[in-house]
């Protein structure tokens, strides 16, 4: 049963339709929205929570989690997927392409692209996420925000998106970024 006093989304974050139906309930132990609100799409299928989250309400849900307990829980999981990540950019691109990882988190696959030759690395991430593993001339640029404002348009060859859209308050805007900040016929991996 949803809570009435919480506003929630009529509509799939994904497609817009408003076809929809709920799913379930579940408690949050992140932040300060402690029941989430789980829906399904009927037309794209898409399952996704509708409790309306600001930036803020993500800052402080990610803030609570222990960061090193959760990275070294995905470690083996992440490498596999930067290294498919890997072969496929050094098939599909040039090592001075310039890339940008929207939601680096603390910058492990940044350093992988790194390593493996690439040089024309920028990331982004949310207010008040820890980027000092990057921030020492591995990247050209940090950007810090909840809404992608302060990323250049049509800057970027390639944008990588790992483990991202699903995370986000509003994917069609964080696409609609991406088609933004890329360059003609730019590349976006996810």
């Amino acid at each position: 049963r949803m809570s009435n006093n919480q506003k929630i989304i009529k509509s799939c974050r994904v497609c817009d339709s408003r076809e929809i139906s709920f799913l379930c309930n579940t408690k949050n132990n992140h932040g300060n929205i402690k029941l989430l609100h789980h829906f399904k799409c009927n037309r794209c299928g898409s399952v996704f929570i509708a409790n309306i989250v600001s930036g803020d309400d993500l800052g402080v849900a990610y803030a609570s989690i222990d960061q090193k307990t959760y990275y070294e829980e995905i470690q083996s999981e992440n490498e596999k997927k930067f290294m498919t990540a890997i072969r496929f950019l050094k098939t599909h691109s040039d090592n001075q392409d310039k890339i940008i990882d929207i939601g680096t988190g603390e910058g492990a696959f940044i350093e992988v692209l790194h390593e493996n030759g690439f040089n024309n690395l920028s990331a982004h991430e949310i207010e008040g996420a820890n980027l000092s593993k990057i921030n020492n001339g591995i990247t050209k640029s940090i950007y810090q925000d909840y809404d992608y404002r302060t990323i250049p348009s049509n800057e970027f060859e390639i944008v990588t998106l790992l483990d991202v859209a699903e995370h986000v308050i509003n994917p069609q805007y964080l696409i609609n970024t991406c088609s933004r900040i890329l360059k003609k016929d730019g590349l976006v991996y996810f």
